[in-house]
């Protein structure tokens, strides 16, 4: 297997665990507050797609995200922004069904565009220092930006869901 190859089984892997965590969610449970300075389960899956919709589209393939092009006011999600910041966290909204639908598509684009990169386009330098990540690769983007970013808020919205006693994993 080959790095590419690699990068699209991490990347689909951790959009399937992704979808299956989030699937049995309705609305209520998606935006039920929480004590803290925590997220919701909203705001993680929000964060997480719209992250993925804006590194994929953006920083790496130099275009618009679909939150701003067709997807435009259908993602399901009341404000839809790249970072995580507290004020954000605590207005954020996600409709589940439309959700969904947005989700599928980014997830689909992600995939598509992974799958169509060469071991040589993950090797391409990459210069993330105004995010404080410093001069990194495309391969080092697609892991730690998309794949180990995406488990790691998939076990954020596990943990948030057994908090209401919900099933978190699906496994």
């Amino acid at each position: 297997m080959h790095a590419v190859q690699f990068a699209e089984h991490a990347l689909a892997f951790v959009h399937t665990s992704f979808r299956e965590t989030i699937a049995d969610l309705t609305d209520d449970q998606a935006n039920h507050p929480v004590v803290g300075v925590a997220g919701s389960i909203a705001s993680s899956m929000a964060h997480m797609v719209v992250a993925e919709d804006s590194i994929v589209h953006v920083l790496l393939g130099g275009t618009r995200t679909l939150a701003d092009g067709e997807y435009a006011n259908r993602t399901g999600i009341n404000r839809p922004q790249w970072f995580n910041d507290e004020g954000w966290r605590s207005e954020v909204r996600v409709e589940m069904e439309p959700f969904k639908t947005y989700t599928d598509a980014v997830f689909g684009a992600s995939e598509a565009w992974v799958a169509s990169q060469s071991a040589e386009d993950l090797d391409r330098p990459l210069d993330l220092t105004e995010y404080g990540l410093g001069q990194v690769t495309v391969g080092w983007a697609i892991g730690a930006l998309l794949v180990v970013h995406a488990g790691n808020l998939t076990g954020e919205i596990s943990a948030l869901k057994g908090s209401q006693g919900l099933k978190g994993y699906p496994f």
